[in-house]
């Protein structure tokens, strides 16, 4: 429903309103369309923009079943829009629906099943410090029920890795941060 701002990705000036390059831009900046940018996202929890490649990464939380990490290049952004699938697909599990014929979908780069503290992901940052040099260019993430910290790595759209990194006593909230020399910073519900 491209009149509603929900599970959307919005590209707006400081002032709310949308920018001429966005997909659905009709010339009407006060209209939710002109706004969206991508669609097809059930929770979005986090997005991240990767300093050095420009690639948008988004934590979007299931319904279900199963939590997705996706992964859109800048330059696969530009020009027509992306639809990550939902409410036709939950990860890549057909979930309601149909998509409409010759609609194009963007499927996860990553998906993770419910169960063994799998419950809803929290979305993270692109590594780009000095400090660890292993995980530079890692993306990562965790999840509301676990105390996991994850760090996914992705080569030509495929995953290479995706590995515990640290635990924390996230206390069923956490988040993450960046700082200018790329370090990143967890905080947790436990304080």
């Amino acid at each position: 429903d491209l009149t509603s701002l929900g599970g959307k990705v919005l590209h707006i000036t400081t002032t709310g309103q949308g920018i001429a390059s966005n997909p659905f831009y009709n010339g009407n900046v006060n209209a939710n369309q002109s706004k969206v940018w991508a669609y097809g996202l059930r929770n979005p929890w986090r997005l991240a923009v990767d300093a050095d490649t420009g690639a948008l990464w988004i934590a979007d939380v299931g319904e279900k079943q199963t939590e997705e990490i996706d992964v859109v290049g800048a330059d696969d952004l530009a020009g027509s829009p992306t639809d990550f699938g939902w409410p036709f697909f939950e990860g890549s599990t057909p979930f309601r629906g149909t998509p409409p014929a010759g609609t194009v979908l963007t499927g996860p780069v990553l998906e993770r099943r419910h169960g063994d503290g799998v419950c809803a992901v929290v979305g993270g940052r692109v590594y780009r410090g000095r400090a660890i040099p292993a995980l530079y260019g890692a993306y990562l993430y965790g999840d509301t029920c676990s105390s996991e910290i994850r760090a996914l790595s992705v080569v030509d759209g495929k995953v290479v890795d995706d590995v515990v990194v640290a635990e924390a006593d996230t206390g069923g909230a956490i988040s993450f941060g960046s700082d200018a020399a790329g370090e990143l910073y967890l905080l947790d519900g436990a304080g």
